[in-house]
């Protein structure tokens, strides 16, 4: 097993967990979360360093990978469009949503 499978078994068993199920419930509704006895800002402080941790393996996962390292391809204005655009696409509820941001994103990435 690789770096990248062993991530997303990490992630897969984070949102399976019982906090992974209370961030959810907090981001389809905080509101009827919170009425439900749901102490949205553990959650909340609890989620922030987890998903910054996650943001930081797959930074170093992928600058890990690449052969050279050139600023103004990693920091340019598209990356922060493909970011965004994956985020957007992965909210489609389903257990895919890695699965159809890659489906959706990589040959659209190649088209421009």
């Amino acid at each position: 097993m690789n770096a990248i499978d062993g991530a997303m078994w990490l992630a897969y068993g984070l949102l399976r967990d019982r906090v992974g199920r209370l961030g959810e419930a907090i981001c389809d509704d905080a509101g009827t979360a919170a009425s439900v006895g749901v102490d949205t800002a553990r959650v909340t402080r609890l989620s922030v360093p987890v998903s910054a941790f996650g943001c930081a393996v797959a930074g170093a996962l992928w600058l890990a990978g690449s052969i050279t390292y050139q600023p103004h391809t990693v920091f340019g204005v598209q990356w922060s469009v493909f970011m965004l655009f994956m985020v957007l696409v992965g909210r489609l509820g389903s257990d895919l949503r890695p699965l159809v941001r890659a489906v959706l994103f990589y040959p659209l990435k190649e088209s421009i």
